[in-house]
This record gives C-alpha cells, structure tokens and sequence, in this order.
C-alpha cells in the first residue's frame, strides 16, 4: 500500500470520527466543552492531513492521544468518556472501577506517527 493511500484513509477516517463526535456534542449539548473542542481538533487535523501537510499527523497525535485508554471508578456518578464517535473498545471489568482501551484510537494513532515520520524523513530524504 502507498503512504499517500495510507495518509488519505487516516485523513477520511479521522474527520469522519471527529464530524461524528461533533454531533454527539452538540446534541448533548452538555455543559462539559472538551468533547466538541476534541472533535474540532479532529477536523483540523482530518483537513490538514488530507492536504498532505505534516502538522495533521501532530495534530491527529493530540487527537487520538486522550482517547486511548480510560477510567472510571465504581463510585462516581459523574465519570464522563472523553472519546471520539468511532470506538472498537475493549472494556476491562477491575475490583475498583472500569478500564477501556479504545483499539480504533491506538490504532490511528499508530497511523499518524508512522505517517508523521513518513512525512519527515521523505523530506529530509530530498535535501
């Protein structure tokens, strides 16, 4: 598979998950912001990437990073999932409280720093 099939799948992926995390946002409506400031920050990196520039894959880096694993504790009420619309989770049931692995966020994260580091040494490569 060529990189730049690669990096557009990552860029289509990751604006699609961010645009479906901005609906959930905003029909929540919720007074917590960080779910629609997440998926903006997705958008922008889907963009970025898909116009081949290297800062999407940094900013698809901050992106995916908060969704990676979460925790929730039994006893609180108010445990809020910091994660994006698209999620191939694996939910790990401990004495204390919940531990999800969000396998669809590893793995793009994954994609953009292999993508980023794609990017950097082509370019380095032609200097």
């Amino acid at each position: 598979m060529h990189w730049s099939l690669l990096e557009r799948v990552a860029a289509t992926l990751t604006v699609v998950s961010a645009a479906i995390g901005l609906v959930v946002s905003i029909a929540l409506g919720s007074g917590n912001d960080s779910l629609l400031l997440l998926s903006l920050l997705g958008l922008v990196s889907g963009v970025l990437a898909w116009r081949k520039q290297w800062g999407g894959h940094a900013i698809g880096l901050l992106f995916y990073g908060p969704q990676l694993a979460s925790y929730y504790p039994y006893h609180s009420a108010d445990a809020y999932h910091l994660g994006g619309a698209l999620s191939l989770a694996y939910v790990a049931h401990l004495p204390a409280g919940v531990l999800v692995v969000n396998g669809f966020a590893i793995a793009m994260c994954a994609a953009s720093a292999a993508l980023l580091r794609w990017r950097f040494t082509r370019r380095t490569s032609r200097s």
